[in-house]
């Protein structure tokens, strides 16, 4: 962690590259307390909605999910997996509102559907096809670092497992 505004100046530049050098990551302290005061806010806003198991010691993060379907290889890495394959939850963070009702277009537009459909698949394969909840976490990247937890309603799954059997079809 280095205390630089950011990295224009000469002395953040050095002292960047001697950070990457010695295999290290560089990160500005105001990034990194963002950062912290970010994920203190989500977890108090789980917690309110009865969700604070999210994202837990009950589930998995970064699981990686790889199969095959004829000759293509498929992957899905998904954020947080409970631990009965149940509930699969991705984190996304926004400059814009993540008001429910504002997400519904970018939803849309970033075809999340898509994403949660693979990711279902994926786990479908791997492990036994199951009724599973996709959940979207979406926070906001300014204060008050506002939340909504949104899910992948099953219209919209089975539409993204249309449009990704289309993609994967030889």
């Amino acid at each position: 962690v280095l205390d630089f505004d950011d990295w224009r100046t000469k002395a953040a530049k050095e002292a960047r590259d001697e950070a990457i050098a010695s295999g290290k990551i560089a990160v500005l302290g105001k990034t990194v307390a963002r950062a912290d005061n970010m994920v203190k806010a989500a977890r108090e806003q789980l917690d309110l909605r009865g969700l604070g198991h999210l994202f837990g010691e009950h589930g998995a993060s970064e699981v990686v999910v790889a199969w095959k379907e004829g000759p293509i290889w498929l992957r899905q890495m998904i954020d947080w997996l409970d631990g009965r394959r149940l509930t699969f939850a991705d984190y996304k963070t926004t400059d814009e509102s993540a008001a429910p009702a504002a997400l519904a277009r970018k939803m849309a537009n970033d075809r999340w559907h898509i994403q949660a459909a693979m990711g279902k698949r994926g786990l479908d394969v791997v492990d036994d096809p199951l009724d599973r909840q996709y959940l979207f976490v979406v926070q906001e990247a300014t204060v008050p670092y506002a939340l909504s937890v949104v899910e992948i309603g099953r219209d919209a799954m089975t539409m993204g497992g249309k449009m990704l059997d289309a993609a994967v079809d030889p």
